[in-house]
């Protein structure tokens, strides 16, 4: 799932937890609870951070956002990682559009892996650097089915009760080396990062 702050809307895609658990484990124990949304409370632990720009190698997914992500992580990107030893370093995930006003089949995402400045992209796989600067960030453990709620109460709740304002540099789920999706229960870990000024 990523989440973009694009012309004030926020894109959200979602990725079921099953197609990360080739590469990812759970190390994050903060668990984001869906109840404190519905409650109007929050229990998600906002804190600002500023990161350094980051080379990545990525995949490009073009259509629909939704299941069809999670297919591309498990079918396309990670066998792709595993392939160019690439299994060990940070992963990212990264919505370029708007769904409520790009069509399904234009939406743009891409999945991409730090990698050294001597890495060769060749085939498919692009490279580009993801801006850095200053982002708020929450850690998020749960199901692929309660991240969309996490984006939304945080880029909806959390940002503007910190008094702070979405910038335009992509935002994007950041999945840290040794996290992984757990097989039998569906959870996953990740940090939500919205660029912020």
């Amino acid at each position: 799932m990523t989440t973009v702050a694009n012309a004030g809307a926020i894109v959200v895609a979602i990725p079921a937890a099953n197609t990360l658990d080739l590469a990812f484990k759970p190390i994050i124990d903060f668990e984001y609870d869906v109840r404190s949304i519905q409650s109007g409370e929050s229990n998600m632990n906002l804190r600002i951070v500023d990161l350094p720009p980051t080379k990545v190698a990525f995949l490009r997914y073009t259509g629909p956002y939704g299941p069809a992500l999670s297919d591309f992580w498990r079918d396309t990107f990670i066998p792709w990682l595993q392939t160019h030893l690439l299994d060990g370093p940070t992963c990212y995930g990264v919505g370029l559009d708007d769904p409520t006003t790009t069509p399904p089949e234009q939406c743009r995402y891409d999945a991409c892996v730090e990698v050294p400045d001597s890495f060769v992209a060749n085939g498919t796989v692009q490279l580009t650097t993801l801006p850095g600067g200053r982002y708020a960030v929450a850690d998020f453990r749960g199901h692929a089915r309660d991240i969309g709620e996490a984006w939304m109460n945080m880029c909806g709740n959390r940002i503007p009760a910190q008094q702070l304002q979405f910038d335009a540099r992509p935002s994007f789920e950041r999945y840290v080396p040794g996290s992984r999706a757990d097989p039998e229960t569906g959870l996953f870990s990740c940090e939500l990062c919205v660029a912020v000024r």
